[in-house]
């Protein structure tokens, strides 16, 4: 039956969500001290394709959540004009997202940010052990929102639900509230 896989990731989406709550919520204090230590000045996310639109998402609220500026661009920009969309690598947080964590423009963009001297890499991804989360400094893995579709379905909603709930943490927000 065509579509067999794509229909059951979309009917389990809410045990994929709960599982990115249930790593956000082990991961919370971590990525607390890891604030505090960077003290960023700024935060990029990126992406490709899909992820990217996840990204302009995740970027606008966490601005509007915790008043830092906060931007988002495609990995491949990242990539050919990092200078100019980074103007202090120091003081800037990085986030990647990827479902796979085998994006070659993200995983290259990553690369090329931390040769610049970027503060840290975090990454929301489906794969934890992916090439992409090995090169991060922390990781928000949904692993329950695996997919075998080409179609993003669960993973794209527990990834964003991922990136809402750091917004919320860093903003002082109850992100528990998402359940």
């Amino acid at each position: 039956m065509n579509g067999q896989h794509t229909y059951q990731e979309i009917t389990t989406q809410p045990t994929a969500w709960e599982d990115a709550l249930a790593v956000f919520a082990k991961t919370a204090p971590t990525l607390t001290q890891s604030w505090q230590t960077l003290n960023p000045n700024h935060v990029l996310f990126i992406g490709c394709g899909s992820t990217h639109y996840l990204s302009v998402t995740a970027a606008a609220l966490f601005q509007q959540l915790t008043g830092i500026v906060a931007r988002a661009c495609p990995a491949s920009e990242l990539l050919l004009f990092g200078q100019t969309i980074v103007a202090d690598p120091a003081k800037t947080l990085l986030v990647a997202i990827s479902r796979s964590g085998t994006t070659t423009e993200t995983i290259t963009a990553v690369s090329k940010f931390q040769q610049q001297g970027g503060a840290a890499v975090w990454t929301i991804t489906c794969y934890p052990d992916s090439p992409l989360a090995q090169q991060s400094d922390i990781v928000l893995s949904t692993v329950a929102a695996q997919e075998q579709s080409i179609a993003q379905t669960r993973s794209f909603a527990s990834m964003l639900l991922s990136a809402q709930a750091l917004a919320a943490h860093l903003g002082d927000e109850d992100w528990t509230l998402l359940h």
